[in-house]
């Protein structure tokens, strides 16, 4: 027997879940580059095979999600040679298809083979997000207006090629997606990052290029916009606010405690206010601290560098004598910064960066010039203030400490000295009434 060819269809199981599919199978003893193999299911995993023999099967939950992975619409044709067989041709190569199920994450593949003219391959998952309390710790899907995350290459002899790339990433709320295609026409990519939503912190990076074959005409321009450091900032200061409240409040009740504690004592009542007295000075040293602390928060992340936006774009035949315009939007020192420059380059990663640092320190220097003395001169007035009032806080309160603790002696002396006088007066009269 040389040659064999055999066209079925599988039904298997014995309730309406049933496995089915179809093969055509072609055996060639004499010349096996005449076989053949097109097979299709239409689903095929634990839990298929176990509800195609069983009605009465109750499995929920993770459990079942595990069970159901596995492949469906499968397909894979083996054709190592053009053929027909039941009025039907066919083309010679590999192909594998399907739609697969991991854990209940769903995708579909595809895997061409053709020795003569082609190769394609293609991958697609669909959206995944888990999210905790509201916070997406995890994410991917497709970028753009694309719904799922892909993954398309074809390599062709008719010089119809493509490579395409499209995919979002979110990880613990940091999200960076790409779109890159690259075909006959040349290439577009745009790779974006957000850190914490595009309101806090974003990045781009477009490139489109044409003609490669001449060394290529590349367009680049990159983007990015920074909202994080102010958002920071007024966190951190909110925070110093309300546990700087929470302290005052603390303080205040601790006062009236210690108003409640007096008595008719002298002596009591004089060291309660000397502590009452030193409270109060806490109490205004850590209302100014955080009040300081808020001022030194905002210089640092608002008022001495922000840079809230920079930019750079050109066209790039090459990277000899390449010009790109750069722009840098932010806050320096309190002023708005704002500045735009031109600059070439040459290849050279490092020239690169030291011409980039000279230009941006050139436009600072001009920003420093006259504008440092008067912030430094500031903080220092309101540092001598500070302490001035400290110490003058500080010693009104040892004053008033001493001056109840003076008051309390005398008090006592007096009381000692009219005892005394009492002692001698009683003997006086003793010694008068006995005839002494």
């Amino acid at each position: 027997m040389p040659s064999l060819g055999i066209l079925a269809d599988l039904k298997l199981g014995t309730t309406n879940k049933r496995i089915e599919g179809r093969a055509i199978i072609v055996v060639d003893a004499q010349n096996p580059q005449k076989s053949m193999i097109d097979a299709s299911i239409n689903k095929l995993s634990i839990l298929s095979m176990i509800e195609a023999f069983s009605e009465d099967v109750d499995i929920r939950g993770d459990f079942r999600t595990a069970l159901e992975s596995g492949l469906e619409d499968l397909t894979i044709r083996v054709v190592p040679s053009p053929l027909t067989i039941f009025n039907e041709s066919y083309e010679p190569g590999l192909n594998i298809k399907g739609k697969t199920n991991l854990f209940g994450l769903k995708g579909e593949f595809e895997l061409l083979f053709d020795p003569v003219s082609k190769i394609y391959v293609y991958g697609a998952v669909d959206p995944i997000k888990f999210e905790s309390g509201g916070v997406e710790y995890f994410s991917l899907k497709g970028a753009g207006s694309e719904p799922k995350a892909k993954i398309d290459l074809l390599l062709s002899t008719s010089g119809d090629m493509h490579f395409i790339i499209n995919g979002s990433l979110t990880i613990l709320g940091a999200t960076s997606s790409s779109q890159i295609q690259i075909d006959k026409t040349g290439l577009e990519a745009l790779v974006e990052m957000d850190l914490f939503g595009k309101d806090m912190f974003s990045a781009s990076l477009e490139v489109t290029a044409k003609d490669f074959k001449n060394g290529g005409d590349f367009y680049v321009q990159a983007v990015m916009k920074n909202k994080l450091q102010k958002k920071l900032s007024q966190e951190v200061r909110n925070y110093i606010d309300n546990a700087s409240k929470e302290a005052q409040r603390e303080f205040r009740k601790l006062e009236k405690e210690m108003e409640r504690a007096k008595n008719g004592d002298p002596i009591t009542n004089a060291f309660i206010n000397l502590g009452k007295e030193t409270v109060g000075t806490i109490r205004k040293m850590d209302a100014r601290l955080a009040n300081a602390a808020n001022y030194l928060i905002k210089d640092l992340f608002e008022e001495l560098l922000l840079i809230e936006y920079a930019s750079f774009e050109g066209k790039l035949q090459g990277m000899k004598n390449a010009q790109v315009e750069m722009k840098i939007q932010g806050v320096m020192l309190g002023d708005p910064l704002n500045t735009k420059f031109s600059m070439k380059l040459d290849g050279q990663v490092d020239q690169m960066i030291e011409k980039l640092a000279k230009d941006i320190g050139d436009d600072i220097l001009q920003e420093l010039e006259g504008a440092f003395a008067a912030p430094l001169n500031k903080m220092l007035n309101e540092a001598e203030t500070f302490f001035t009032d400290l110490g003058s806080e500080i010693g009104k309160t040892f004053e008033e400490g001493v001056g109840f603790v003076e008051q309390g002696a005398e008090e006592v002396g007096d009381g000692i000295e009219a005892g005394a006088n009492g002692v001698a007066s009683g003997a006086k009269q003793l010694w008068n009434a006995i005839g002494l």
